[in-house]
């Protein structure tokens, strides 16, 4: 693909396939996402594609071929042609200089030398065009082959005719001199993209080490069923979420916490897939595989993020439909009107040339994909999972930010500081019940709880019935007795009796929770619950309050601990005892009111709110759907990342904004230029080139400014391979070389116009 106009194309061809339900092609990275709507063959899919035009495979990564040496040096041997083929056209045209002693043989050296640099640079736009136009879908090779046709044509007519006329080999040269430049400017571009993409995949394996009888057998990773056990060793990556069965090591985590920290684990413990196992061989029991594990969610979530448009990139997408066609035809209609206007056909043909080269519309196609490529690169460096591009649009926006408290602001590792029974229950016994009810549940209270009772080694007991109702409590039957627990007003709904404080001298912790018990309908006691509030949220609320934004604390606790924590963090609004209903209401509310709204949470209660929400912000250390629900997800659950990921996400849509601002406006301004007669070809040609690698260069700019908060761990880490690409890519390379051929193409110009006016005299 060469411009915009070619991923669009490239897009309605999929699209007319049946079966398929939506198509997203990148032109940065030269890769087209599918959804399907059915089963289909992937050879209809890449048919499809080369009836369009194009050459399509199947592949796993966005790896491309890299540039061949061959042809980087004939790209260099025809550049050094075409610059002296200029050089001796600008002699021969303007100071009136022959080389072989008669201006007829000096014609012909440089229609001879024109013709080869017509070949050696411009072949490859020739085979791009002539398929373009075999599908009747002109790319923006077409303007650069009619461009450089008109002139070279115009001046072989001069020379085999023998007119005493203006030549223009020097236009047709210096043209794909610098499109020939910016071309190879482009396509390594590209090519870093690709590698770039390719890094932030690499944490995933291919392939296992199965454990069969003793046997280690290698296997896809395709093939690993839940509870296979797997040999993972040293320096390896594990392949599958799972639980060590045999051995000791040290595991590299910073996959999901960004930090250079290993962490030991042994028998017992949990591992996830994509961490570095550092040091002893370990058998592992896999718990989640194929697209359950949190190696292939990531992996889904960064390329769905690498192929996703901004909707502002549909505005790009029906300029670029119609493009090439209206400007070959404003082309025709200059010269047109050049040539019957003033009747200097010459000079006609030179500013419709203009018109076609500098209108070439590569700029458009590198905008978007380039800016979402780079800032998801620098958020995935610092541990933040940026969904799609739609979220970095939906953050510049946004008004207010509703937080969720246990888990996010807090550890989410609650501690059981007090057990209170009524009179009618001893201690052991009232404990005994609670964690054996609470045993069934997930909620980081409920290990709370059933952590304490083990500690004091209190024997769980058998539950039937057990329910769980979000954002209320549970109820269970342990030993006959029907035990109920959770908040106030969920147990005194559920008993004869409710709940009195004044007649039961209980402790009610004020910067904790409580959790009322019932059993057999009435009124048991409580325990006492304390999370702490994790060392980074202080200083979250300071960083998302310098972004300007209005913080709410919302969360299913009670008043006092609730409070608490706003008072601790700073955060003046609060609403306690929310339920998940009462969480979804308190977005819309906001909505209805015209603010954009973002949530933070964790949890499945959090879950509604999230997908209700303008931008849900999700941390991995919390439940699986509420990660499947949000637009951006904090990898090591470390809440102080939140503003970060919004400021990444901003800072990205400013550049993609620029970049189209740039792209659009260039073609704004210069076309209306060139079709008056102002722009010379020539500078046209390099000004179109520039333009491209011009806006490479923007997107750049955001890893530079995030520079100083990436972190990277080990050298083979995808982190510190997305940082190398990202900080060795060329930025000098094309700025040297279009200045230099510039300068070869300049200087003798100014020398030769001297001569022909007598400057020199």
């Amino acid at each position: 693909m060469t411009c915009a106009s070619c991923v669009r194309r490239v897009e309605r061809a999929l699209s007319k396939v049946e079966g398929v339900e939506t198509a997203s092609v990148s032109f940065a990275s030269e890769t087209a996402r599918i959804t399907l709507t059915k089963l289909i063959d992937n050879k209809s899919l890449t048919t499809a594609i080369k009836k369009a035009g194009y050459n399509a495979t199947e592949s796993e990564t966005y790896a491309q071929l890299p540039l061949s040496k061959i042809r980087l040096i004939t790209l260099v041997a025809g550049i050094i042609l075409a610059i002296l083929t200029s050089i001796f056209a600008m002699a021969l045209d303007l100071a009136e200089l022959s080389i072989l002693g008669s201006f007829s043989s000096t014609s012909w050296l440089i229609l001879i030398l024109a013709a080869v640099v017509q070949v050696v640079l411009g072949s490859q736009f020739y085979l791009s065009a002539i398929k373009s136009f075999r599908t009747f879908n002109p790319n923006m090779d077409v303007l650069i082959v009619l461009g450089t046709s008109i002139a070279f044509g115009y001046s072989a007519w001069v020379v085999t005719t023998n007119q005493d006329m203006h030549m223009y080999f020097d236009v047709s040269c210096a043209i794909l001199v610098f499109v020939s430049l910016g071309r190879y400017f482009e396509k390594n571009a590209k090519k870093i993209m690709s590698d770039i993409s390719q890094a932030l995949l690499s944490f995933v394996d291919k392939e296992a080490l199965l454990l069969r009888n003793g046997v280690e057998e290698k296997i896809p990773i395709a093939n690993v069923s839940k509870g296979d056990n797997l040999l993972v060793k040293p320096g390896s990556r594990i392949p599958v979420d799972g639980i060590i069965r045999d051995g000791y090591t040290s595991v590299d985590e910073s996959l999901l916490t960004g930090e250079p920290f290993s962490i030991e684990r042994g028998p017992g413990e949990k591992v996830i897939s994509g961490s570095i196992n550092q040091f002893g061989a370990i058998e592992v029991e896999a718990t989640a595989v194929g697209s359950d594990s949190t190696a292939q969610r990531i992996k889904f979530l960064i390329e769905e993020a690498l192929s996703s448009k901004a909707n502002i990139q549909a505005i790009v997408d029906k300029v670029a439909a119609i493009f090439i066609p209206i400007v070959i035809t404003l082309a025709i209609v200059v010269t047109l009107s050049w040539g019957v206007g003033s009747d200097a056909w010459s000079d006609a043909l030179v500013y419709g040339i203009a018109v076609l080269i500098i209108a070439c519309p590569c700029a458009l196609g590198l905008a978007t994909p380039t800016a979402i490529l780079v800032g998801n690169s620098v958020a995935t460096s610092k541990g933040i999972l940026i969904r799609n591009a739609e979220t970095f649009e939906t953050a510049k926006n946004l008004d207010i930010v509703l937080i969720d408290k246990t888990g996010t602001l807090t550890e989410g590792r609650p501690i059981l500081t007090h057990v209170n029974p009524s009179e009618d229950w001893d201690e052991s016994t009232f404990l005994s019940l609670l964690a054996s009810a609470e045993s069934h549940s997930e909620h980081p209270i409920s290990y709370a709880i059933v952590e304490a009772a083990e500690s004091r080694k209190l024997s769980l007991k058998k539950v039937r019935g057990f329910e769980a109702i979000p954002g209320q409590g549970i109820r269970a039957i342990v030993n006959n007795q029907n035990i109920i627990a959770g908040t106030r007003d969920f147990v005194d709904n559920n008993i004869e009796q409710p709940f009195s404080r004044k007649r039961e001298n209980i402790y009610i912790p004020s910067n904790g929770s409580s959790i009322f018990v019932a059993i057999n309908g009435k009124f048991a006691g409580t325990v006492s619950i304390t999370d702490r509030l994790r060392v980074s949220a202080p200083q979250a609320i300071k960083k998302l309050k310098q972004l300007g934004l209005r913080l709410v604390l919302v969360t299913g606790d009670g008043f006092s601990a609730a409070q608490a924590v706003a008072e601790e963090c700073s955060i003046d609004e609060t609403h306690a005892n929310a339920l998940p209903e009462t969480k979804l209401e308190l977005v819309k509310t906001f909505q209805e009111n015209g603010l954009k709204v973002a949530v933070i949470g964790d949890g499945i209660n959090d879950a509604p709110a999230l997908a209700q929400a303008d931008l849900g912000i999700s941390l991995s250390t919390g439940a699986d759907l509420a990660i499947e629900t949000s637009g951006i997800t904090i990898l090591h659950g470390d809440i102080s990342k939140a503003a970060d990921a919004i400021s990444i996400s901003k800072g990205t849509f400013k550049v993609i904004r620029q970049n189209l601002a740039w792209a659009f406006g260039y073609n704004l301004f210069a076309i209306p230029i060139a079709a008056v007669g102002l722009l010379n070809p020539i500078i046209a040609g390099a000004a179109m080139a520039i333009s491209s690698v011009s806006v490479m260069a923007n997107s750049l700019r955001l890893y530079a400014k995030g520079d100083n908060f990436v972190q990277v761990s080990k050298d083979d880490s995808a982190h510190s391979k997305v940082s190398n690409l990202l900080r060795n890519s060329p930025s000098r390379g094309p700025l040297i070389a279009f200045s230099t051929a510039a300068f070869a193409l300049l200087v003798p110009y100014l020398i030769f116009t001297g001569i022909s006016n007598e400057w020199f005299l």
